[in-house]
Formats: C-alpha cells, structure tokens, sequence
C-alpha cells in the first residue's frame, strides 16, 4: 500500500453503526498519517527559518552597503574638513569659521541626534558648511558611518 492509498484509506464509513459514521483505519494507515504530518509541519518550520536566516542576512548585506555607501561620501565629501579620523582636523579645517564638528567629542553626541544632524546635512552650518544636495540614503549612510567615530564604539 503506497502513500495515497493509506491517507486514502484511512477515514472509512461504518454501515453498522449509524452515530460513529467515522473510523479511523488500522494502525498503520494512522502511523503512515502521523507521519505525513510530522514531515508537512517540519517543511513548513523550515521554510520559515530558511526565510528568517535569508531576511537576517539581507539585514546585514544591507547595513554593510550602507556602512560602505556612507563611507564613501565621508571621504569624498567630508573627510576634507572633518578629517580622516573625524576628529575636526582636516586639510581645510584650520582655514574654516566656525570649524568643523569633531565626530569624536562626546559633546557632539549628547547635543545633536539623526535628524539634527540630516538637517545640517541638507541645509549646511554657518559660513564653512555648505548644504549638501545627497538622497536621503545616503545621509543616513553618512551618518551611519560618522557614528563609528564616536569614543566608546559607535551607535
């Protein structure tokens, strides 16, 4: 008796006693249907941590893009000023009023958050910041990346 035949054969009607209309079958053909469930519901917790292991790694595929983006506008566009350490000291700070930010004074965390420091992004700072016309991705990526320069680890 092949699969089919045993989840076929399983519910059967019983002439003889009108009130239980529903047996189940043997043994077996109840075994063969326990097992059927044990791999149906195994497949579906499989597939669901297969999606959640896929949607993780996505996650991280995505903060190393914007680490790399934000990276990348720093040093073509910021590290001028704010310095390749981002510490203020850049090849332009000394010729710049007020200077640049330092990226590594705690200071500068405690006052200003994402959005303050977006906004300065896009509308520039006194005399030497420029407003700067980036998406918002990578602003955020540029933000994303400033945040390592923060003394104690970041973020």
């Amino acid at each position: 008796m092949d699969f089919l035949d045993a989840a076929t054969n399983c519910v059967s009607i019983s002439p003889d006693n009108r009130s239980e209309s529903m047996k189940i079958g043997t043994k077996t053909e109840r075994l063969e249907m326990k097992k059927l469930i044990a791999w149906f519901t195994m497949v579906i917790f499989l597939g669901i941590a297969v999606s959640a292991y896929a949607q993780s790694r996505e996650g991280q595929n995505t903060a190393s893009r914007d680490y790399s983006s934000g990276q990348h506008v720093y040093e073509s566009t910021c590290q001028f000023c704010h310095g390749v350490a981002g510490d203020g000291k850049g090849p332009a700070a000394s010729a710049l009023s007020p200077r640049p930010k330092d990226f590594t004074d705690p200071q500068f965390w405690k006052e200003l958050n994402s959005e303050k420091i977006a906004q300065t992004i896009r509308s520039g700072h006194g005399r030497g910041m420029p407003a700067f016309r980036f998406s918002p991705e990578d602003i955020r990526a540029v933000i994303d990346y400033i945040s390592h320069f923060k003394k104690g680890g970041g973020k």
